[in-house]
């Protein structure tokens, strides 16, 4: 079922080529204003940015200049790696000119940084941030900030219908049950699930079983594999926000037309217990830099 608020616009590619798939780059302006129009006009009212991401804040700032009432809730990410954390954050809130924000840390170091304590403090005291939390990529770091007094509001998650275990195991519903909304990216793991058989069975070659199958099962209900994980996300109900990136508006309108598509319970259980554990197919960070 579409919920468009349970979607954000991941707005990395707007900013730097990013993503396994993007073979056209940044897209232009006047693509991405198309996209963001289209996501006001289907109710979509999410973006995901960060400080990282190249001009990505200050297009989107632009864009809502523009507008007379406020459109979308604006979640923007800084790390310790560039400058200052209170610089890095002046800066994003002179680019998207925009308030409240969720602001969260990029890292685990960031979050636990006491810079970025403190901005949050002054942030929401000054009524220019609304949630905080944080970015992760692994189990370990998200359990020792689970074991923090200073807990986040928004942890920000890779999951998808091959890398699951953060669900299988629980996690996913233990950081629910502690009221801390969970947000996922990677639900496509940056594009790889629309790439072809043969370039998963070169590059890789231990997950390609894997990922045969589960376009298998997605085939038997008429189903991409993207659409397939993306619908198999979408049926968790402790998942309070899907972060979908996008090169251009065509792939906004088929995320769309995919999230209206019925899929039976038998075909999510089944791709579920499709998993691929401890593989570096599943950390992007690990990938070469170019295939």
């Amino acid at each position: 079922m579409f919920n468009p608020n349970k979607i954000s616009i991941g707005s990395a590619q707007f900013g730097m080529a990013y993503g396994i798939s993007n073979s056209s780059g940044i897209p232009e302006d006047d693509e991405i204003k198309d996209i963001l129009d289209l996501a006001c006009y289907n109710e979509i009212k999410q973006i995901d940015t960060a400080r990282s991401y190249g001009r990505s804040e200050k297009i989107i700032g632009d864009y809502l200049s523009l507008k007379s009432n406020p459109l979308f809730s604006i979640t923007t990410k800084i790390d310790l790696r560039n400058s200052k954390i209170i610089d890095q954050f002046d800066i994003s809130m002179k680019n998207l000119n925009y308030f409240p924000i969720n602001l969260l840390a990029h890292s685990y170091e960031t979050y636990i940084n006491k810079q970025f304590q403190q901005v949050v403090y002054r942030g929401k005291k000054n009524g220019l941030i609304k949630n905080f939390g944080l970015s992760l990529y692994y189990k370990n770091e998200l359990e020792a900030v689970l074991k923090q007094s200073y807990l986040p509001q928004i942890i920000q998650l890779p999951l998808n219908i091959l890398d699951n275990s953060l669900y299988l195991d629980g996690t996913i519903k233990k950081i629910y049950d502690m009221q801390i909304k969970i947000q996922i990216r990677t639900v496509f793991l940056q594009g790889l699930f629309h790439l072809k058989e043969d370039f998963w069975k070169k590059n890789f070659n231990e997950a390609f079983p894997y990922l045969k199958e589960l376009k298998r099962i997605a085939n038997e209900a008429n189903l991409t594999l993207p659409e397939l994980s993306l619908l198999w996300v979408n049926s968790l109900n402790e998942i309070d926000t899907i972060i979908i990136g996008l090169d251009n508006i065509f792939q906004l309108k088929e995320n769309i037309k995919s999230l209206k598509k019925e899929v039976s319970k038998d075909i999510l259980s089944r791709a579920t217990k499709v998993n691929l554990k401890y593989s570096n197919t599943l950390d992007p960070t690990k990938w070469k830099k170019k295939f």
